[in-house]
């Protein structure tokens, strides 16, 4: 019998503290080994307990989570360190910093707790499915490291990340001119991190557009394209609407929204929709990867980073049917391998790449002809039956 995930929840706020553990609680295979109200509290229970996943509040009283983090990852054998935050600027800030120092993944605090219904329905929605695949993750890593290893916080390929947002914004020439080419991204679990690696490598005369599509919930999208930006050479914008893709430009689909791309009067232009979600994700790759293969056709890659599930799968086929080109990256590298895994099993990359590799292929896709590129992917392109 498979031992049960042991939880540490630690929250400046003592509802929140008992709603975590009282629904976790009655969740079989968890087990909630203790609840601490500050940062302090909360580093020495989880040196005593050694729990498997550890709920962290960006704003805990007498040390913050940004303080707390690496403490707890210098450990051994450091636990999945979810970040907890409401939906403010701050927090949206905060947490992303967070998730570029090492913690395993964030999800925001359940609203309206008076309404304990809505709250408890929240919580085994969107809380416990992230708390029960960190802490699987946290298991097989601890099984597979060798004694003695110690972990510590995540490079972020040399760019420092801002805490909040008063981030810096480089001023850009854009030349205006129409993109004949697109990169589409999509990663999930564990994509801003790599996205500071790929887009942060970028050229400034990268001649394309690029369009991400990271599963993350309304308020967050914006500071992770201005945390971009600030990374890269690139200008780096959330979507609003009607988007022109003109080359260099970068663009981040916002939370709840898809993108999606249409040509009208030869102009490419990245559109939103509030279409009913696809994988259970708004946004969705697949429905990003579906309008750049219908509007791009050979001239447009998809790129399919980390992340749970299989979004994206069906629309990197869709994107090779129509001439288009697929990478994906590696296994070794990614933090979860569903969704570039999915689309390497079904044979539909053309590379499978470390993250450090990603960006110079995107590069070299964009000065090359289709056949020029293809004749110098790393995994032989397989054959793709007609639609």
């Amino acid at each position: 019998m498979e031992s049960r995930m042991r939880v540490l929840i630690a929250d400046g706020a003592l509802v929140i503290r008992r709603l975590l553990s009282e629904v976790l609680a009655e969740e079989p295979g968890f087990e909630v080994i203790g609840a601490a109200g500050t940062g302090r509290q909360a580093i020495a229970k989880m040196i005593s307990f050694d729990p498997d996943v550890v709920l962290l509040d960006v704003d805990l009283p007498d040390m913050d989570g940004l303080e707390a983090l690496p403490e707890m990852l210098q450990v051994a054998h450091p636990p999945a360190v979810i970040m907890t935050c409401s939906r403010t600027s701050h927090g949206t800030a905060t947490t992303l910093t967070a998730l570029s120092l090492g913690a395993a993944d964030f999800v925001t605090k359940p609203r309206g707790v008076g309404h304990i219904s809505r709250a408890i329905d929240a919580v085994r929605g969107d809380i416990i499915p992230v708390v029960r695949e960190s802490g699987l993750r946290r298991k097989r890593r601890r099984q597979l490291k060798p004694p003695g290893a110690t972990s510590g916080p995540h490079p972020t390929a040399g760019h420092s990340v801002p805490s909040d947002n008063s981030i810096p914004i480089v001023p850009q020439q854009s030349t205006g001119a129409v993109s004949t080419r697109i990169v589409a991204i999509g990663p999930s679990t564990g994509g801003p991190n790599v996205l500071q690696t790929v887009i942060g490598s970028l050229p400034a005369d990268l001649a394309a557009s690029v369009v991400i599509v990271q599963h993350m919930p309304s308020g967050f999208t914006r500071t992770l394209a201005a945390q971009l930006d600030a990374a890269s050479p690139l200008r780096v914008r959330e979507a609003s609407g009607r988007d022109e893709l003109a080359v260099g430009s970068v663009w981040v689909a916002p939370g709840d929204a898809h993108v999606v791309v249409e040509v009208r009067d030869d102009v490419p232009a990245l559109l939103t929709s509030d279409a009913p979600p696809e994988n259970s994700c708004r946004p969705s790759v697949d429905v990003l990867f579906r309008s750049v293969a219908r509007s791009f056709g050979p001239r447009a890659m998809g790129v399919l980073l980390t992340g749970t599930g299989s979004d994206g799968c069906a629309g990197s086929r869709q994107i090779r049917e129509a001439g288009g080109s697929v990478i994906v990256q590696d296994e070794a590298s990614s933090v979860v391998w569903d969704m570039p895994g999915c689309v390497a099993q079904e044979d539909l990359a053309h590379s499978v790449l470390p993250i450090e590799r990603i960006s110079s292929e995107i590069t070299r896709f964009v000065q090359s002809s289709p056949e020029a590129w293809e004749a110098g992917a790393t995994v032989p392109a397989p054959a793709i039956a007609a639609p």
